[in-house]
């Protein structure tokens, strides 16, 4: 062996023992601390990121929710009243964001003669004051016969005569709920109904 090749040899075996000793110091204090900080700023933003989901899923279902309900509820007692006669409507006021209406729908048409159905009353009532109350009344007794309760979540019922002949009404709408991640969501759907049989 030369003097060159054991110079290198014994560089070889310097380099490997320090090496070797660096490699078995372990990590330092400020290492160990950037790395848990990295790791709980990613646990905090995949927590943020999954809460936000969770909040508008939430709000979306309850949003859904609630217009599926107003649109339900106006197309029924669209249809309804739009079967009454003008003469045969009555809409009292009960307080500024609630309203009755009592009307009666034709039910046959004999030898010239229309015969009115029971007295069919929308308005608010039932848990809260706040669902929709159909109710159907002997006009002759004024005796209850059916009372239905639908519908959730409604602050205001109105009903207003469009035009001065009153044969056409609007009706007005407002529902709010508050969603599970406390979200307070409103809608509010106005209608307007023209009477058929005039």
């Amino acid at each position: 062996m030369s003097k060159t090749e054991g110079f290198f040899l014994m560089m070889k075996r310097a380099f490997y023992r320090k090496s070797d000793r660096l490699n078995m110091r372990g990590f330092t204090l400020v290492e160990l601390m950037v790395v848990a900080t990295i790791f709980v700023l990613l646990i905090l933003a995949i927590f943020a990121i999954s809460s936000g989901g969770t909040r508008a899923w939430f709000t979306s279902e309850a949003q859904m929710d609630i217009n599926m309900q107003a649109r339900r509820i106006i197309q029924q007692m669209t249809d309804e009243i739009s079967q009454a006669g003008p003469g045969r409507v009555t809409i009292t006021n009960i307080s500024a964001s609630e309203d009755n209406i009592i009307f009666q729908m034709p039910v046959s048409f004999a030898l010239g003669v229309l015969t009115w159905s029971d007295q069919i009353q929308y308005s608010l009532g039932g848990i809260n004051g706040q669902q929709i109350v159909r109710t159907r009344i002997d006009p002759a007794t004024s005796v209850v016969l059916e009372t239905q309760t639908f519908a959730n979540y409604v602050t205001a019922l109105r009903f207003n005569y469009i035009d001065t002949e009153q044969d056409a009404l609007a009706i007005t709408l407002t529902l709010i709920r508050q969603s599970v991640a406390g979200d307070n969501l409103q809608i509010q759907l106005n209608s307007q109904v023209a009477f058929r049989n005039r």
